[in-house]
């Protein structure tokens, strides 16, 4: 619910996307660090925020997913 009300109020300049910023470490604990890239002026301008290393790709994901909605909300309902 909370993602479709996010999709229905965000602006059409503000695009965003996740990544695989970095992967490391040995091959028995490897360690993933994503990020999430936010357009945020209609002039083009990105911001990327990374998230900490995380042990499994899906925590990673999930963890930058958590941080864009907290962006987005932060974004979106500024007073």
């Amino acid at each position: 619910m909370l993602v479709k009300i996010l999709s229905l109020r965000r602006p059409k300049a503000m695009l965003n996307s996740q990544r695989c910023v970095k992967e490391g470490g040995p091959a028995h604990s490897k360690r993933f660090t994503f990020g999430v890239r936010m357009n945020t002026s209609d002039r083009g301008w990105t911001d990327e925020y990374i998230v900490e290393p995380m042990a499994s790709v899906k925590k990673a994901k999930d963890s930058a997913a958590v941080l864009l909605i907290e962006l987005l909300t932060k974004t979106l309902f500024q007073f």
